[in-house]
């Protein structure tokens, strides 16, 4: 038979089960949100890291064009100074009658 003072233990101890069963679905509940969430960021993450490799290959085609044109403007200043320095020399030459 049971005495008072075990009753008494045995209700207390059905009452801790209960808030640890509570306590574990409130936890588990959390944990599914957070997963949700978590997801989402996921998702999120993995769209800006496309959205940068995109830019970073339209960047570099960018530059690579950039680099072509500087490059044909450099031939084409370095003419135009060759045909300016040639010029000048030539009125060198006429103005003292070398030629």
């Amino acid at each position: 038979m049971l005495t008072n003072d075990m009753t008494t233990d045995m209700h207390n101890f059905d009452n801790r089960i209960t808030v640890v069963e509570n306590t574990i679905s409130t936890i588990n509940a959390t944990m599914n949100r957070l997963e949700g969430r978590f997801d989402k960021i996921d998702q999120r993450f993995d769209k800006v890291d496309q959205e940068i490799k995109e830019l970073r290959t339209e960047l570099r085609s960018e530059i690579k064009e950039v680099r072509n044109e500087l490059k044909s403007d450099i031939r084409t200043n370095f003419f135009w100074s060759l045909g300016a320095l040639i010029g000048v020399l030539g009125l060198i030459a006429h103005a003292f009658h070398w030629i």
